[in-house]
């Protein structure tokens, strides 16, 4: 089994076990040895990254739900106008 099938299976697991598995892996990194993390085999992905693997994994999983038609965006309001405070 290589990494792609394990994250493609987690991610197929229900929500709870998902949220359990996540928290799990997250403690097992506070638990980390000082050698550990100055080995360089932790790597850390960057807030630009992690939004953009975000973004790409929620598309996914809306392809998934609604068997792969694109939504429609819902129509927007206009804003409200600001309140006058003289």
């Amino acid at each position: 089994m290589n990494i792609q099938n394990l994250e493609y299976e987690a991610l197929q697991l229900p929500i709870e076990y998902r949220a359990r598995l996540a928290e799990k892996l997250l403690s097992s990194l506070d638990e980390l040895s000082e050698s550990e993390i100055n080995s360089g085999k932790v790597q850390l992905i960057s807030a630009n990254e992690t939004n953009k693997n975000l973004g790409r994994y929620l598309h996914q999983q809306i392809k998934k739900l609604n068997g792969g038609e694109i939504l429609e965006l819902p129509k927007r309001s206009l804003p409200r106008s600001a309140p006058d405070f003289s």
